[in-house]
């Protein structure tokens, strides 16, 4: 039983299919994966699972959120056995992977997939030129947030050879109320980052709004054409070896056009 949109992608990646899949309020399971899973139950968005059908299913083991579950840890528990991870930066997924493949007994498989994903970040890595200096925002109506230096797509894009330009540590913009691994911005905030590339993703009306707003203009990013549309669910919400990869996959291309 999967509880967070990573696990689920750690899981598939070793072959296994969780019995019961928390989603979100848009999908049960992320777009790239849905070709890759099939006969489960949901059991409701992952910031507020359904603890009757989560029970009703009779799972082995419920892997939780750490940073979100925390309230409901006491009655997962009295489901089945629970364990509760961290799904912040890189190193939690490598951390979190290892540990659900010897769990699972899928310890070959993990060290499988985690050396051909390594592999690929080499790879990346080597084709890159400099340092590229980038971030990763979505953009909303009327303001921004930016993903933290600390977060799981920061750390990756780093690992790839890319400097991640925002860092909450010596910034005024501190992590969001209520959300994990993200800062709420204004647009004179994201100006005076500057970033030299650009990563965003939102919904339509509001990327429109902002890429002929004459202010967002003046960014570096997007003053050069360096700026990234993509898909959330493969790079805010995934974090895991399938999302990583396919991540790396317009990554490359982006840093070296």
């Amino acid at each position: 039983m999967t509880l967070h949109f990573s696990f689920t992608d750690e899981l598939v990646s070793l072959g296994i299919t969780p019995v019961g899949i928390a989603g979100s309020y848009n999908a049960e399971v992320l777009g790239y994966l849905k070709d890759k899973v099939t006969d489960y139950t949901f059991v409701g968005n992952h910031q507020q699972p359904n603890l009757e059908v989560i029970s009703s299913l009779k799972p082995d083991l419920i892997i939780a959120n750490a940073d979100v579950h925390g309230a409901i840890r006491d009655d997962l528990e009295k489901i089945a056995p629970t364990i509760a991870l961290y799904t912040n930066g890189y190193g939690d997924m490598e951390q979190n992977f290892a540990v659900l493949g010897t769990l699972l007994g899928k310890d070959k498989e993990h060290e499988q997939v985690m050396s051909e994903f390594n592999s690929n970040i080499e790879q990346t890595h080597s084709q890159i030129t400099g340092t590229p200096k980038v971030m990763v925002v979505k953009v909303l109506e009327k303001n921004f947030y930016i993903w933290m230096k600390t977060s799981y797509i920061a750390t990756l894009l780093e690992k790839m050879g890319a400097e991640y330009s925002f860092d909450e540590t010596k910034s005024s913009q501190q992590q969001t109320p209520g959300k994990i691994d993200v800062a709420d911005v204004d647009l004179e905030t994201l100006v005076q980052e500057n970033p030299d590339y650009l990563v965003i993703y939102g919904a339509q009306a509001d990327l429109d709004k902002w890429m002929g707003n004459s202010t967002f203009q003046t960014i570096n990013a997007v003053k050069n054409n360096h700026v990234l549309v993509v898909n959330d669910e493969v790079w805010a919400l995934g974090k895991g070896p399938l999302s990583g990869a396919e991540i790396l996959k317009e990554a490359l291309p982006f840093f070296t056009k």
